[in-house]
Parts: C-alpha cells; sequence; structure tokens
C-alpha cells in the first residue's frame, strides 16, 4: 500500500474528528454551515474513495499474478491508482533500492515467470509479450516497475 495515501487518510480522519467536535458537539458558529459540510464531503466522498484505493491496492499483487505474470520478489508495494482494474490493466509498483533492471529483466525473461505469454520484444529496461489479443508490457525506471495490458481488436 502506498504510505502517502495511508498518511493522507489518517490525516483527513483527524480533521474530521476536530470538525466534528468544534461544529457539532461544542456548537460554534458555523457559517453557511461549511464546517458541516466539510464534514460530510470528507466522510461520505472523499475518504470512501481512499479506501477503494487502499483495498485495490492490498490486492494488486493477486491480480497481476491471475494475468499468469508472478509478482517480481524486490516488489515493495503498489503505488498510486494503477492497481490493475478496467479493460486494459495498468500496475504501478515500488521496487526496493538494491535491485537493479538486469535482474528485473531477467527474472521476467524466465518462461515460469510469464506462463502463458510469449515474449516478442526486449530492451534494457522493457520488455513486451504477447498472448492471444493482448500485449504485456514490463517497464522499469527511477525504482518504479509498471505492468501494463493492451488489448488489440
Amino acid at each position: 500500500m502506498d504510505y502517502s495515501l495511508l498518511t493522507l487518510f489518517g490525516a483527513i480522519l483527524l480533521y474530521v474528528v476536530i470538525l466534528y467536535y468544534i461544529f457539532i458537539i461544542k456548537r460554534y458558529r458555523d457559517f453557511l454551515s461549511r464546517g458541516r459540510a466539510s464534514i460530510f464531503i470528507l466522510l461520505f466522498l472523499i475518504v470512501p474513495v481512499i479506501i477503494v484505493v487502499l483495498y485495490n491496492q492490498s490486492n494488486a499483487e493477486s491480480r497481476l499474478a491471475q494475468t499468469g505474470f508472478k509478482p517480481y520478489p524486490g516488489i515493495s508495494r503498489s503505488v498510486g491508482v494503477l492497481t490493475g482494474t478496467g479493460k486494459n490493466p495498468l500496475w504501478l509498483f515500488s521496487i526496493d533500492d538494491d535491485i537493479d533492471t538486469v535482474s528485473i529483466i531477467k527474472y521476467y525473461k524466465n518462461p515460469e515467470n510469464h506462463k502463458g505469454w510469449r515474449l516478442i520484444s526486449k530492451s534494457t529496461n522493457m520488455l513486451l509479450f504477447q498472448k492471444d489479443n493482448m500485449k504485456m508490457s514490463i517497464s522499469i525506471a527511477n525504482k518504479y516497475i509498471s505492468y501494463t495490458i493492451v488489448q488489440s481488436k
């Protein structure tokens, strides 16, 4: 899970508690009901979105494994909202600092790590696989690894 989202989630919950105390319990004057509106917006709009993203991040590696690709052992966590959902799924993971691009490329060149997919192109920091009408690209840059599936018609 993305630590910045967890921090944001905690900060928003703390802010909601403070607003609740100020405007609901202490009943301070709420000019144009902005305090109560803020509580409503944060609790019922922003917090659920963050919860959905965090939930999707927690299952991102298993969704990647369902495609036939074994997640690289050096993956530390899923990042952002790119968690492998949708018609053309994308995944973005951060990798440990001590891992180099060559070891990741070597790992995914092994057929056991991409069952059912055929390697069709390779470069120093990217691999391209194909299976039926789908293509999967694996890109490594700046301590992040991204997986992208594109379905052609």
